[in-house]
């Protein structure tokens, strides 16, 4: 059986079946995936057991992660397009029939993907099932859960109201509202589709099966491109490059802005090289200020070559696979002098106005304490503001003996997509390492 390609880089074709017992009806499954060119298949009531091999219920062209109960009933599985990354190792919930696998379609996204079936109508059950619902929000990942939960969707009862307040609670909302299981007396919608993303999901589709009463439900779901991107203040980046390199292996980021890199043109791209990464720098002079940003390798870039001369800035499109460009800035306000702010925000201004950008993120050390009211923090919010940049750190980023100032800002003109600001301690610089996820939107 062909494997069908994706439809591009960031969207996924998925769907679900309870099929009761799939090695009898793999031959006629294997018809309908290869019909409706599903990439991710969610199969619930797989009847298996450990006797059964992978190879006896195989999908050419798609990877199998299953958890089994026994050829009587139950069972889980999930297919995965071969051209789609595995993230992690599967992870089967401990206490109900429940199995998940992250799913890359390209390297800048990832899908949390969840099959459940749930073969009993009581509360002890349903509880079982919310539990691993609740573990969701900690992950921070787009999530589409699918399965049997034996509970009608389109019938009020207790069940029901419990598990649409818990999914609320977490996130999570259920996308299927028409009957998916048809029988001589009665209509259930009792197979559902959770998701954190209900805006980047579509045609949601009942497809009768002839070897199940259930209905085959498919969706396309366009997959969140996630940035990591993080800031810090360093004082001198050769000298501390080998602790940078530390810092990127434990946190794994896309973007890395630095402030302060004290290079000059003496010092070669590769003493301060970044395995994987592109770097991009604005140098003064070895004694203090420039700046630089490690954008990784396998996103494409542009740097703006315009540089105000008096003015330690750098600006670099970044694009990352079919999302939209963003357009990602490292800063440095060497004093607290106001002509040398008005320099910094005549080329916000200057920006917003000559490019075409609509996405925006700026990270520095703008040595202007947001935590403390002052004529320069006050003009510095009142022209972002007028440019429609929302200033994300709220919390100190540099402690000196008594003193705890929020000197390094992160900008942003989409603050509904950029995450909570992490503060992280580094012993190699009195400021903290910050870090934010941008979610970017695909073209």
């Amino acid at each position: 059986m062909a494997t069908s390609a994706p439809t591009s880089d960031s969207t996924i074709k998925a769907a679900h079946l309870y099929i009761n017992g799939l090695k009898s009806k793999i031959g006629q499954l294997r018809k309908v995936v290869r019909k409706h060119k599903i990439q991710v298949l969610a199969i619930s009531g797989t009847r298996l057991d450990k006797n059964v091999k992978d190879e006896e219920v195989k999908l050419k062209g798609f990877k199998l992660f299953r958890k089994d109960r026994d050829r009587n009933g139950g069972g889980v599985a999930l297919y995965i397009q071969d051209h789609n990354k595995i993230m992690n190792t599967p992870e089967k919930a401990p206490d109900c029939e429940m199995i998940w696998v992250t799913v890359s379609p390209n390297p800048c996204a990832t899908l949390l993907v969840g099959c459940c079936y749930n073969p009993d109508l009581n509360e002890e059950s349903v509880n079982k099932i919310l539990k691993q619902f609740q573990n969701l929000e900690k992950k921070g990942k787009d999530v589409l859960l699918m399965g049997n939960f034996t509970i009608d969707w389109l019938s009020e009862s207790k069940l029901k109201t419990k598990i649409e307040q818990e999914t609320t609670e977490c996130g999570l909302n259920q996308l299927v509202e028409d009957p998916t299981r048809v029988t001589e007396h009665e209509a259930t919608c009792i197979d559902h589709i959770y998701t954190n993303i209900p805006d980047q999901c579509s045609d949601v589709t009942f497809t009768e099966a002839a070897f199940s009463d259930h209905l085959l439900l498919t969706v396309n779901v366009t997959t969140s491109i996630r940035i990591k991107a993080a800031h810090l203040n360093i004082n001198d980046l050769k000298s501390n490059i080998a602790e940078i390199r530390d810092v990127v292996k434990k946190h794994p980021f896309q973007v890395l802005a630095i402030s302060q890199t004290y290079l000059d043109n003496k010092v070669k791209d590769k003493e301060v090289k970044l395995e994987g990464f592109k770097l991009f720098r604005r140098d003064r002079d070895s004694t203090g200020g420039g700046v630089a940003l490690y954008i990784q390798g396998n996103i494409r870039t542009r740097k703006h070559p315009k540089e105000e001369p008096d003015c330690e800035m750098i600006w670099v499109t970044v694009s990352p696979h079919d999302s939209r460009p963003l357009l990602v800035g490292c800063c440095y306000n060497q004093d607290k002098k106001k002509n040398s702010l008005e320099r910094i925000l005549e080329r916000i201004r200057k920006l917003k106005i000559t490019t075409n950008y609509k996405e925006v993120l700026l990270m520095g050390n703008f040595n202007i304490d947001w935590l403390f009211e002052s004529d320069l923090k006050k003009k510095i919010e009142e022209v972002t503001t007028e440019c429609g940049l929302s200033q994300l750190v709220t919390q100190p980023t540099r402690r000196t003996g008594d003193e705890a100032t929020c000197i390094d800002h992160i900008y942003s003109d989409i603050p509904d997509r950029c995450s909570a600001v992490s503060h992280t301690e580094v012993e190699f610089s009195d400021h903290l390492l910050l870090t934010v996820t941008v979610t970017t939107i695909c073209s």
